[in-house]
């Protein structure tokens, strides 16, 4: 497993649902772009699967040589479009 196709996975969550899951996954996400804080303990409700996805990402940013945004394409933008739906930024006019 690998941290851009977790990332990827972690923006599709985001991105199609308004679940109390999908807002912490946009709060981490919105984390990796610096556009909130991302506290650990909303790790727990989550599916282990999503955690798993979260802490593989946390890694990469830990070790990683390049930005977690640059492992999946459009990953800046997607992260922007996630973070302007669930208001951690205003969309560009």
């Amino acid at each position: 497993m690998d941290a851009g196709s977790a990332f990827q996975r972690l923006l599709a969550i985001a991105k199609k649902s308004d679940t109390g899951q999908a807002g912490r996954v946009a709060s981490f996400v919105a984390a990796v772009i610096d556009m909130n804080k991302f506290d650990l303990y909303d790790l727990r409700p989550l599916d282990e699967r999503i955690s798993d996805d979260i802490l593989l990402c946390i890694d990469f940013i830990r070790w990683g040589k390049l930005a977690l945004t640059d492992t999946t394409p459009r990953g800046m933008e997607q992260a922007m479009e996630v973070c302007v739906v669930w208001g951690y930024a205003r969309p560009e006019s």
